[in-house]
This record gives structure tokens, C-alpha cells and sequence, in this order.
């Protein structure tokens, strides 16, 4: 066997460190490749799972209040639950109806029930239906009828339904002077009503069928 030279031996380990050194900077690549791949799989993966949050999130239904119980003038309320829209049958509507009737026909000489019942009827009706309800207020003054000690009750005789979103009611309003009974008349009215979602706690704690009046007739039908 031929014995290499002192110069063919340090080209050969040359040869050898740079062996080493290209396979050190290959493995040193497949590492990062590999660590590229796993956080590029990674990032697939986060946003496949945004992307399925999001479709979720714009099908999922508006909040829509769960009622347990329609008794009277109470509405039993039990906080918010994901559902379908909730069904206003004649209980319901009849509800409401009394609800608005009373609040904007009647008189109380504590200032401030008034106040909270005016405030309560904006917050069952369209903005047409507001506009009705302060020119009714700019007409009527129930204010100053308070503050004279003037008190108004009302009394349904008839509510009866025309169509799916409107209604006949009939009542009769008492007005009381310093107590003594002033006068009794009897009115009659059409109320009209369109439903829609609410969408807070808020909303559905002081509305939580949606129901909101879009308009009314008011009218005396006898004195």
C-alpha cells in the first residue's frame, strides 16, 4: 500500500472538515425546514379554526329572551337564551296593548310613575309611533293634570284583533279631581305593531317579545 504524503494527508483532512461542515449546514437546514413546516401547519390549522369561529359567529341567532310565563299585565322574565323568535299570540299582544293604552292614556299625580310610564311607551315603539306619542304629550300636558292633582284610569272593555298586526281596544277613562270623580268617557283605537329581535339584556328585559307599536287612532265615542 502506497503511504500517503504529508501533503495528500492534509488535503484529505481538509476534505474531511469540509464534508463535516457541509453536512453540519445540511442538517442545520432540515431542522429550520422542518421547523418552518410545523409552524406553517400551525398557522393552517389557527386559521381554519378562525375562519370556522367566524362563519359560526354570523349564523349564530340574535339573542331572543325566554318568557316563561304571560299573566295579566306581568311578563315572567328569565334572562337570554339562543332560540328562535318567540311566537306573539293574542295573550301576548293583549299584553302589550294594555301595557301602551295605560301608559299613555292614563294620569298619576306621583310625577315621576308618570314620567317612567311615558318613558316605557318610547321604548315599545317605532320612531313613528314616538312622533305620535310627543305630540299626544305636547296636547294633552299630563304633566301639569299631575301637578293640579288630576288623576286618570283606565278601564278596557274590548280589545279585539282585526289582522295578524293590528287591533281594536275600547276603554273607558276616569278622571278624578282632588280625588271626586270628574267625568267617565269611553274611547275607542286602532294600534298597529311590527316585531323585531332584541338584542341586549337591556332590550329584552323592558321588550322581550320585540314588539313595537308603529302607529295608532285614537278616538271618544261617547261623552
Amino acid at each position: 500500500m502506497k503511504k500517503q504524503t504529508a501533503t495528500e494527508q492534509s488535503e484529505y483532512d481538509k476534505f474531511l472538515r469540509a464534508q463535516r461542515e457541509w453536512d453540519n449546514r445540511l442538517d442545520r437546514h432540515l431542522r429550520l425546514l422542518s421547523t418552518w413546516r410545523f409552524l406553517a401547519i400551525a398557522a393552517m390549522c389557527t386559521l381554519f379554526l378562525v375562519i370556522l369561529w367566524a362563519g359560526a359567529s354570523i349564523q349564530q341567532p340574535k339573542l331572543v329572551p325566554y318568557v316563561v310565563q304571560v299573566n295579566g299585565t306581568d311578563i315572567a322574565f328569565k334572562g337570554i337564551m339562543q332560540s328562535t323568535p318567540l311566537t306573539i299570540n293574542d295573550a301576548v299582544a293583549d299584553n302589550y296593548l294594555i301595557r301602551f293604552v295605560t301608559h299613555l292614556r292614563s294620569v298619576s299625580t306621583d310625577q315621576v310613575v308618570l314620567r317612567n310610564n311615558l318613558l316605557d311607551l318610547y321604548s315599545i315603539s317605532t320612531i313613528s309611533a314616538q312622533r305620535q306619542i310627543t305630540q299626544y304629550i305636547a296636547k294633552a300636558n299630563p304633566f301639569a293634570d299631575s301637578t293640579k292633582g288630576i288623576r286618570v284610569d283606565i278601564h278596557f272593555t274590548r280589545l279585539t284583533k282585526l289582522d295578524q298586526h293590528t287591533w281594536l281596544v275600547d276603554w273607558i277613562e276616569d278622571t278624578r279631581d282632588q280625588g271626586q270623580l270628574k267625568s267617565s268617557i269611553a274611547w275607542t283605537g286602532t294600534f298597529t305593531y311590527t316585531q323585531s329581535l332584541p338584542t341586549t339584556h337591556a332590550e329584552a328585559e323592558r321588550n322581550p317579545f320585540g314588539l313595537f307599536f308603529t302607529g295608532f287612532d285614537i278616538q271618544q265615542i261617547r261623552s
